[in-house]
C-alpha cells in the first residue's frame, strides 16, 4: 500500500487545531479542579457527616460510577433544557466532566483518608513516633498509592 499523506489541509486548519487543544487543556484542568474540590467535600460528608448525608453521598458515587460518561453528558446537555436549564456546550462539558471525576475521586480521597487513619492508629498502638513512619519523601505510604491510582485511572 503506497499512500502519501497530504498535510496541506492540516496546515490550513492549524489555528483551529491549536484552539481545540487549548480548549481541551482548559476543560481538563478546570474539571480536575472543580471535581477534586467537590470530591473533598463529598469524602468529608461520607466519613464524618450525618447518616442521611453519608447515604446520599454513597448513592451519588454509585450512580455516577455506574452510568456511562456519555450518558451523563447527554443528560446534562440534552435533557436539562427540557426543564428549562440551558447552557453552552463548553459549560455542560465542564460540569459533566467535574461531576464524573468527583464520583471516582470521592472514593479515592475517602479510602486514602481511611488508610492514613489506620496507619496512624497502628503507629499509636505500637507506641512509635509518628514521624518514624513517614516516607523519606515526606508522604504517607497509603497516600502515595492512592494518588498514583487516581492518576492512573484518569490518565489511561
Amino acid at each position: 500500500m503506497k499512500y502519501v499523506f497530504q498535510f496541506g489541509i492540516v496546515w490550513d486548519h492549524l489555528p483551529q487545531l491549536i484552539n481545540g487543544a487549548w480548549l481541551t487543556l482548559r476543560l481538563s484542568f478546570g474539571a480536575f479542579a472543580l471535581g477534586f474540590a467537590l470530591a473533598l467535600l463529598l469524602a468529608f460528608l461520607r466519613t464524618s457527616g450525618p447518616k442521611p448525608a453519608r447515604v446520599a453521598v454513597a448513592a451519588y458515587v454509585e450512580v455516577i460510577r455506574n452510568t456511562p460518561f456519555l450518558v451523563q453528558l447527554f443528560i446534562i446537555y440534552f435533557s436539562l433544557p427540557a426543564i428549562g436549564i440551558r447552557m453552552e456546550a463548553v459549560t455542560a462539558a465542564l460540569i459533566g466532566m467535574s461531576i464524573n471525576f468527583s464520583g471516582y475521586a470521592t472514593e479515592i480521597v475517602r479510602s486514602a483518608s481511611d488508610a492514613a487513619e489506620s496507619h496512624w492508629s497502628r503507629v499509636d498502638w505500637a507506641g512509635n513516633n509518628k514521624l518514624a513512619l513517614i516516607n523519606a519523601d515526606g508522604t504517607l505510604p497509603a497516600a502515595g498509592v492512592n494518588f498514583a491510582g487516581m492518576v492512573w485511572r484518569h490518565c489511561s
